[in-house]
């Protein structure tokens, strides 16, 4: 039995990133939203999502930019360049009307799933 463990692990891996890369987008959309009256720039959207998480997600573990970059060219957040006082401009990110859309409804699918996983009660023993 212990051969089939590390399997069971890399699944189970596996799994929690796919919810962490789902659950990353989501929180990004919503922390630029809550800064759309002035846009945010990634360092402080990677600072907040930080904060927020607790520290579970990061910059790092989350592929920050790979996502922010995702969200631009899927038209969900656009960006304006701003003045940085060293190197290349900042960018500001917004959240288009598609993108505060997109939001909700995952933010929905979210609450939705959740309230059937916990009608479970098999899952919330050891």
């Amino acid at each position: 039995m212990t051969s089939k463990q590390p399997d069971v692990r890399n699944w189970i891996d596996k799994e929690r990133n796919q919810l962490l890369n789902s659950a990353t987008r989501l929180i990004l959309l919503a922390i630029i939203d809550k800064n759309s009256e002035s846009g945010i720039h990634g360092y402080n959207i990677a600072t907040e999502l930080e904060s927020q998480t607790q520290g579970e997600i990061s910059k790092t573990t989350a592929s920050f930019y790979a996502i922010l970059r995702r969200l631009v060219k899927d038209k969900l957040i656009e960006y304006r360049e701003g003045d940085s006082l060293k190197g290349p401009p900042r960018k500001y990110y917004f959240l288009t009307d598609q993108g505060r859309d997109a939001m909700k409804a995952l933010y929905r699918n979210w609450v939705y799933y959740s309230q059937i996983i916990s009608e479970f009660e098999n899952l919330t023993g050891d």
